[in-house]
């Protein structure tokens, strides 16, 4: 079937706040624990969290989100990549939410959308203004509402959207459901919906629906005309077109063409307009290049972080600060590990809170000082610190998430001795993959090993827990610093 709007250009922007398991098999109704006011906080927190989300940009609330081509994954709330370049999206949890902006080309309305529950899109390669909606699961999350997506136009405005095939033009608010029974449900919440498949035109007034089949996979209407919705007795979908997708709005009239090919000895000058805007550089470099990337702020706004990724989108290095005094970002003298035009630096800002402008270069070798290494606690949870390299060694404290560390011994079985840059506090740490990362590579740190293992004795306790009597002194052993391979089983992403 050729679409209607087959010359229309959907720009679309997302955010996803939560994550969603496909291929959960589907649960009864009444097995959800979940109540809708528990749904509408979590709708309600996503939309604060990236409310001012600029047309052609993409902003995620969850690292749990599956993305592709996967070079372009996120890493931290609020990370934000242009549409343009991301194929398929998906999250792997219940709770997941997304929030966009389809701008129609040649249309001054655009339109709001947010997907909530089990469900995806993806883009047709050849038709951009085509969107395939997925459901990993039918589950109701409350009452009357089962995962789906709600469309919105701008008050007194007309828009459109093919989803699935089936051609959509609405004047308000417009709710789409995939159901356990296979149909696609699209349902009047408000104002103005009609439904069009191969010319045929069905209107739906407030509180109708229509339900679609498909055969061949091709789109067809189950009946000749709507009738009664019972998705218009959610109180998520009257919710949302209420007091939730009216919040959605764009912050920057400016369009940024942050996606860009950038090319050794050159120097580029880019802004991110909104906190977690990202700009996305590819470049080619031939197996042991030294590559050194800066990323220098030009607002005093703006405190810079870098990410150098590797083809596939692995992790090659990052850097927040330059030195203690200086928040400019610098990578100094990597070793690239295979010859491929696919390396992407990311710029951002440090914990994407902050934005303004910077220039960004690319060199070859040069006469830089490679930043002190420095670790972050990224688990939302925290990390122990203990008074040795073990479980079993006293806990001195727990470290909040975004503590910073500065790494002082290694001993090779996931254990680091730190100190807590802000405290001073020094202790030992394991370095969970998800928990803490560290700016670039470990095999660059020089590495001290104990001669011998702290005896331990029993605590006296009713606990049984050990400890240390004593800590030995280690005679260092310095290992050079070694080229990079991809660590794909790696958490991709920083701080």
């Amino acid at each position: 079937m050729q679409p209607l709007f087959r010359t229309v250009r959907l720009l679309l922007f997302m955010f996803i706040a939560g994550v969603i398991a496909f291929g959960d098999a589907p649960r009864p109704v009444h097995a959800q624990a979940t109540t809708c006011n528990q749904v509408i906080d979590n709708l309600n927190r996503a939309i604060n969290e990236c409310s001012d989300l600029n047309f052609n940009w993409v902003c995620y609330g969850s690292v749990q989100a599956e993305a592709a081509p996967v070079k372009y994954r996120f890493n931290n709330t609020r990370d934000r990549r242009p549409f343009s370049v991301l194929e398929d999206i998906k999250t792997t949890d219940v709770n997941g939410v997304v929030l966009m902006h389809l701008l129609i080309e040649g249309e001054e309305a655009p339109l709001r959308v947010v997907l909530f529950g089990t469900v995806g899109v993806q883009t047709a390669e050849q038709a951009a203004n085509v969107l395939t909606l997925s459901a990993g699961s039918s589950s109701y999350l409350c009452a009357a509402t089962p995962p789906g997506m709600l469309v919105q136009t701008e008050e007194g405005t007309t828009g459109f959207v093919t989803v699935n095939g089936v051609d959509i033009e609405l004047g308000s608010t417009a709710y789409i459901a995939l159901q356990q029974d296979g149909l696609m449900a699209i349902a009047n919440i408000d104002g103005e919906v009609t439904a069009i498949i191969n010319g045929v035109r069905q209107v739906l007034a407030v509180g109708q629906q229509t339900a679609v089949t498909f055969v061949g996979g091709e789109p067809v209407f189950v009946a000749p005309q709507p009738g009664d919705s019972p998705l218009y007795a959610s109180p998520v979908a009257q919710w949302l077109a209420c007091n939730g997708l009216p919040r959605l709005h764009n912050s920057n009239v400016t369009e940024l063409a942050c996606v860009r090919e950038v090319k050794f000895g050159e120097t580029l000058t880019d802004q991110n307009f909104d906190a977690g805007q990202e700009c996305l550089y590819n470049f080619c470099a031939n197996a042991g290049d030294v590559v050194t990337v800066e990323m220098e702020a030009l607002d005093p706004t703006l405190n810079p972080w870098v990410d150098l990724r590797g083809p596939g989108g692995w992790l090659v290095s990052f850097n927040d600060d330059t030195a203690s005094t200086n928040l400019d970002s610098l990578i100094c003298n990597r070793v690239m590990p295979l010859t491929s035009c696919d390396y992407t630096i990311v710029a951002r800002s440090t914990h994407n809170a902050t934005a303004g402008r910077f220039s960004l270069t690319l060199a070859r070798q040069t006469a830089c000082v490679q930043p002190a290494l420095r670790c972050e606690v990224v688990a939302p949870t925290g990390v122990n610190l203990h008074t040795g390299p073990g479980v079993n060694y006293d806990l001195i404290q727990g470290l909040p998430q975004q503590a910073r560390l500065q790494p002082m011994e290694r001993i090779g079985n996931g254990w680091t001795r730190v100190q807590w840059v802000d405290t001073g506090q020094a202790g030992w740490v394991h370095e969970t993959p998800g928990a803490i990362e560290c700016e670039d590579d470990p095999g660059l740190m020089p590495v001290v090993r104990p001669t011998a293992t702290p005896a331990a004795t029993s605590s006296g306790g009713s606990s049984g827990v050990t400890r240390p009597t004593a800590t030995p002194t280690p005679t260092p052993t310095v290992t050079p610093p070694t080229p990079i391979v991809p660590q794909k089983d790696d958490p991709f992403g920083g701080p």
